[in-house]
């Protein structure tokens, strides 16, 4: 007997389909294959033969129907086997496709025809004598992790880009990483870096910074360009949205017109500081945002310090707000201070105390805020205006008495909303205070004296951050009692950076501590730190108008931040070249005889040098490389092997010498008519003469680990013990002509800001 097991698929307009005769039959091939009735040989092939011409039968009937107009659908073409392609590439393993095959040659003459994707190429990094260790096979953890990836890929197949929560994921995963797995190129990474270039994912400006950054940085590797071009279709991106006529281009981006404005009217917007501490970051939207608007409506910005604490506050801060407006071309319509309106702001005070708006209370601060909490109505709650009044002289005095009372207003205790059960509007302080001295023994606080003194200056659009949400009608409470002219509040999202401390207090401790060298820091997020890090006026003020004043909170990437600066500045910095001064090698040019000068345009875009200016390069027989442009984890030079020294021409090595399995001197002659393009080792370089300058140059980390802190992390378990880098160099003799505050970019390394000029009895330059 034999038991037959007959598949028969046919398409027939994109769908399997069976008669009805042939689910007859089949189902007869099934009972008899399950033992019901034994077939003999013979009857089995004619069964055989018969289901075989029905087939065909169909597949006529197919063909004729796709006669008729219906297209019939070809078959599907089985998909290139990218990993291993890109892995063989690699690994300089010689590797071709057909179809679902990859032909390989890992020994000369040898050729091996192999099936699979991800299996070859984990088959390939097990055989192929290279340094390249894409598959980890001594570390069974490190497999485990790029298998997990590999794994990833495979089960997402096209949704991998498609569903943009993957990307957020690998976006996510990559923010500290420089790979996928490891600290070099892993199976993972082709896998990655294949599924999302062979699906096209769809690129939004400077929304998964991390992932362009990895991708880019693959793609200009020989191996993962040459596939690239070869097999990815070009990046899709996003379709413009349409522009609606008759609106304004500020309207369509993220600053929509302020509420309330009325054809004609002057709009007035305010920044009140508090001169507790150095603006930073976060103050710098406000800033710009009122900016913004005032001119867009002709009005006024006004800028008003709130002097209402003498504890927090400083001279030395309210010099360096100033300063730091100076310095982002802030000219406000006007600058005052709180403390101008402290009589007027007693007399309403007084105001509220008269009609039972206000009490005076001397519930201790902790007992206070349970009850707030809890909305318990204090003792005072019901004392008469007179007695309130008498106990506010007295608080005004600086008795004993006097300072254990303040004012609070008289609003609602059972209120869902906390902050308007029963607020502190007044509270006793002997300090001296910056302006007034000791006139004043007791100072309103914000919540009282915001509403009063916008009011009172002109201000028409007051806007504030979302903190300050829960506290709108706590300010248009103030403004109804006291029957003052309305304000419109307008909210935005607070600015706040990942791995960034905004905290004035916060930040104090680390000055205090020595952590940094002082708010001018470079790694402090003041409005002092990011100028001097090389952040320019016009990117930081693009940045913030960018963001507009949405309600949208989260948490920014420096990277973007970073991004627009590089917009603003790599149209104009010169580009100069730097060499370690401690890992660096000599190469002899043969055939250069003395040293001469050549003169370049200081921007690759500057032909001429007209507008950028021209820079002077030394060529000489003797010339610094950086060692790890010679010799890297990968690979070593080899004698015959052309390098390109920018800005000079190609070479060819003519002598390695190699000690100790380190490089101890090259040689080599210039190839005056060598094809630039061709080299894959293109180096950045000096003549090794007197001329060169020393430098140092400083790279900066995050001050804490955590992206970001929760209300209950301590941030100094978070501090980064290792936040500053720093490398010692040669620098072009062009760098003397730099001053403080000039940016350049230095060929293969970034962009930096010049932090100490050099002068002739300087003997380096910063």
């Amino acid at each position: 007997t034999v038991v037959i097991t007959a598949v028969i698929e046919r398409r027939f307009q994109g769908r399997e389909t069976m008669g009805k005769q042939d689910s007859k039959d089949a189902d007869v091939v099934k009972t008899e294959a399950s033992g019901e009735k034994k077939l003999s040989k013979k009857e089995a092939n004619k069964l055989a033969k018969k289901l075989a011409r029905k087939a065909a039968k169909n597949g006529e009937n197919d063909n004729k129907g796709a006669g008729k107009g219906k297209k019939e659908t070809p078959p599907e073409k089985p998909k290139l086997p990218l990993v291993a392609l890109l892995t063989a590439s690699f690994l300089d393993v010689k590797a071709s496709s057909q179809g679902d095959k990859v032909i390989v040659e890992v020994q000369k003459g040898k050729k091996e025809i192999l099936r699979g994707n991800v299996s070859v190429a984990q088959y390939l990094a097990k055989v192929a004598k290279c340094e390249n260790k894409v598959y980890p096979v001594e570390s069974p953890k490190e497999c485990f992790e790029v298998d997990r990836w590999v794994e990833f890929c495979s089960s997402q197949g096209e949704s991998l880009v498609a569903n943009r929560d993957n990307l957020a994921l690998l976006n996510a995963h990559l923010s500290l990483r420089t790979f996928i797995c490891g600290f070099n190129v892993s199976i993972a990474d082709i896998a990655v870096y294949c599924a999302i270039g062979a699906n096209s994912w769809v690129r939004q400006k400077g929304e998964f910074v991390h992932l362009e950054r990895w991708e880019t940085m693959l793609s200009s590797l020989p191996s993962f360009s040459e596939i690239k071009a070869k097999h990815f279709a070009k990046a899709k991106k996003p379709a413009k949205a349409k522009k609606e006529t008759g609106k304004k281009q500020d309207d369509v981006a993220e600053c929509p017109p302020l509420p309330d404005v009325k054809d004609g009217q002057t709009v007035v917007t305010r920044f009140p500081p508090e001169p507790s501490g150095h603006l930073h970051i976060g103050h710098a939207k406000a800033i710009f945002l009122n900016q913004y608007y005032a001119q867009r409506y002709n009005g006024k910005l006004l800028v008003r310090f709130d002097d209402t604490n003498p504890s927090k506050e400083k001279e030395e801060y309210e010099h360096g707000i100033i300063e730091d407006l100076k310095t982002l071309n802030i000219v406000p319509h006007n600058i005052s201070w709180t403390s101008d309106h402290f009589d007027y702001l007693n007399e309403c005070a007084k105001k509220l105390i008269v009609q039972g708006d206000a009490y005076m209370d001397d519930t201790n601060p902790d007992d206070m805020k349970k009850q707030r909490d809890e909305g318990i109505d204090s003792v005072n709650r019901t004392n008469s205006p007179e007695r309130n009044m008498e106990l506010f002289e007295e608080m005004h005095t600086g008795s004993n008495e006097g300072q254990r009372w303040c004012l609070r207003a008289k609003i609602d205790m059972q209120c869902p909303n906390k902050c308007l059960r029963d607020p502190v509007f007044f509270r006793s302080n002997l300090l001296p205070h910056a302006r007034t001295k000791s006139k004043w023994k007791a100072y309103p606080t914000y919540d009282l004296a915001c509403p009063i003194v916008d009011s009172k200056e002109g201000v028409t659009h007051a806007m504030r951050d979302m903190n300050y949400k829960d506290r709108k009608p706590l300010y248009a409470w103030v403004i109804e009692k006291l029957k003052l002219r309305p304000v419109v509040l307008h909210d935005f999202s607070r600015m706040n950076f990942v791995y960034t401390l905004l905290s004035k207090r916060k930040l104090s401790w680390l000055v205090d501590e020595g952590r940094v060298t002082g708010w001018d820091d470079a790694r402090f997020p003041t409005i002092k730190g990011v100028l001097r890090r090389g952040c320019q006026v016009e990117s930081l003020y693009n940045f913030m108008v960018a963001q507009g004043a949405s309600r949208k909170e989260g948490d920014m990437e420096w990277d973007k931040f970073w991004n627009f600066n590089k917009k603003v500045i790599d149209p104009v910095v010169p580009r100069y070249m730097a060499v370690d001064r401690v890992n660096n090698i000599t190469l002899e040019l043969e055939d250069v005889e003395s040293l001469r000068a050549k003169t370049y345009p200081r921007h690759p875009k500057d032909k001429t040098g007209e507008i950028h200016g021209v820079k002077t390069l030394f060529l000489g027989s003797k010339v610094l490389l950086e060692y790890g442009d010679i010799h890297d984890e990968k690979s070593m030079v080899k004698e015959g092997e052309d390098i390109l020294l920018m800005q000079w021409g190609v070479v060819e090595i003519t002598q390695v010498t190699v000690e100790g399995g380190k490089v101890k001197s090259l040689k080599g002659k210039t190839k005056p008519d060598g094809d630039v393009r061709k080299p894959k080792r293109k180096i950045h370089w000096l003549a090794d003469t007197p001329h060169c300058i020393k430098a140092r140059i400083f790279e900066f980390d995050y001050l804490i680990t955590k992206p970001k802190m929760e209300p209950d992390d301590d941030f100094k378990d978070f501090l980064n013990p290792n936040t500053l880098a720093e490398t010692t160099v040669y620098v072009d003799p062009g760098l003397k002509t730099l001053r403080e505050g000039d940016c350049l970019q230095l060929l293969r390394r970034g962009y930096y800001r010049v932090d100490k000029a050099f002068t002739d009895k300087s003997e380096e330059l910063h």
